[in-house]
């Protein structure tokens, strides 16, 4: 068996795996353009996310989590298209928390932000932009700035 060979069939059972955890995993998908929650699976039990970009800043999201079971919570921010976590959290196991998703000092790129109980999870990937180049007034001076918009991706 050649390397390469050896390599794509390491890939391959990975994959199966993988898709195989998916497909045994109950999750819950609830979208950050939506005001009001929705929850796509009926049960009591169940944890549900949802997510509000703060008015001051839109690099600012508001996470509010319902965790009735009180499981262990854990968020986590990588890369989309790499495995590279770029930040990891144990939040806590209480039935309710609130954190900030800070988006401001990420370079521009696409992102996955997931929060994981042992039961569920759920997933939203988003784009993070620059836009024009600008002259701003800070305190007086001209300072040049770039205006960043988040843009939400389906999951």
């Amino acid at each position: 068996m050649t390397k390469s060979t050896a390599v794509i069939l390491k890939g391959v059972a990975i994959s199966a795996l993988f898709l195989n955890f998916i497909a045994q995993t109950d999750a819950q998908f609830i979208s950050m353009n939506e005001p009001t929650r929705r929850e796509l699976k009926s049960s009591e039990n169940a944890f549900k996310v949802s997510l509000s970009e703060e008015e001051k800043n839109p690099l600012n999201f508001k996470v509010k989590i319902i965790n009735p079971t009180q499981e262990p919570v854990k968020a986590y921010l990588r890369d989309r298209h790499g495995f590279n976590f770029l930040d990891e959290k144990l939040l806590s196991n209480d039935s309710k928390i609130t954190m900030t998703l800070e988006l401001a000092a990420l370079e521009d790129g696409e992102y996955t932000f997931v929060i994981r109980t042992k039961n569920g999870f759920f997933i939203k990937h988003f784009n993070l932009q620059s836009g024009d180049l600008m002259t701003t007034k800070i305190n007086g001076k001209d300072v040049m700035t770039t205006n960043r918009v988040v843009i939400l991706g389906d999951e």
